[in-house]
């Protein structure tokens, strides 16, 4: 099969098919997925998005680079941090798709490397576009995040190192841009107001996994819920409720609360 000839076996035994060294961790084992074959089909399949997403960002690179003469923005003028964040963001999705399908730890690795490494493309560009170092372009900054890319992917990252490494590059993009706000007295109040939503944002989304992993304590997901769409409702007082963000959080939100047995969605 493709299977075997993508992964010759050693010794009678296909590395691939080494599960999840902590398959269970989360509750994920113990729910109801006798509707589909996958391990975790709510979250095989909503892993997807992050490939669909990729797709976009792939598109307006291209656009951008070929159809742009006159570009208004950073990322439009520099078109390659965008055909590199939407590759990675493609494999992630394919990548996170099979471990949850399968909980292979091969797949595990793989979808825990991209996790951190589909950032460093935007923290490469915050640097380039904030920061400017000399004898900093585009290609060397993006090189750089190659590097560092494949010693996630293919080097070995401890169990648990996306809580850690992940807010870390994040916060470091929200740092870059907050610092360029301060510096330049002339940033709208349009440009600190998305600053801001991007941080409810992203508080929302965090809230919302550590909701979705823990299954195994009813209590605890019933708090961060209760929290979570308190910020929701915070962020739709602030905005409004036709911004895209507040329907969107709501139904994600919607679907932890009422469809614990179906799996991880998230």
């Amino acid at each position: 099969s493709v299977w075997t000839i993508l992964f010759p076996s050693k010794n009678g035994t296909i590395e691939a098919d080494k599960l999840y060294l902590k398959a269970g961790e989360y509750g994920e084992t113990e729910l109801d997925n006798r509707w589909s074959v996958f391990r975790e089909p709510l979250n095989s399949w909503s892993s997807l998005f992050f490939s669909f997403f990729g797709l976009i960002a792939i598109f307006n690179g291209m656009r951008d680079l070929y159809q742009n003469p006159d570009p208004k923005f950073a990322l439009a003028a520099e078109p390659s941090f965008s055909i590199a964040f939407g590759i990675c963001a493609v494999y992630l999705g394919v990548a996170s798709h099979l471990f949850h399908a399968t909980h292979l730890e091969i797949w595990r690795k793989a979808d825990a490397g991209m996790t951190n490494g589909v950032v460093l493309p935007l923290v490469a560009f915050s640097i380039w576009n904030r920061l400017r170092p000399p004898a900093m372009e585009a290609e060397v900054l993006l090189g750089i995040s190659l590097v560092i890319l494949l010693s996630f992917t293919h080097g070995y990252l401890p169990y648990g190192s996306s809580d850690i490494l992940l807010p870390v590059l994040v916060a470091s993009m929200w740092m870059l841009e907050l610092y360029s706000m301060v510096s330049r007295r002339s940033t709208s109040l349009e440009n600190y107001g998305l600053f801001f939503k991007c941080i409810f944002v992203t508080a929302g989304a965090l809230l919302l996994r550590l909701a979705d992993i823990k299954r195994k304590s009813p209590a605890a997901v019933n708090n961060l819920l209760v929290v979570y769409f308190a910020v929701v409702f915070l962020l739709a007082f602030l905005v409004g409720v036709v911004n895209i963000e507040v329907p969107v959080g709501i139904a994600a939100g919607l679907l932890v609360l009422f469809y614990p047995n179906k799996g991880h969605i998230f």
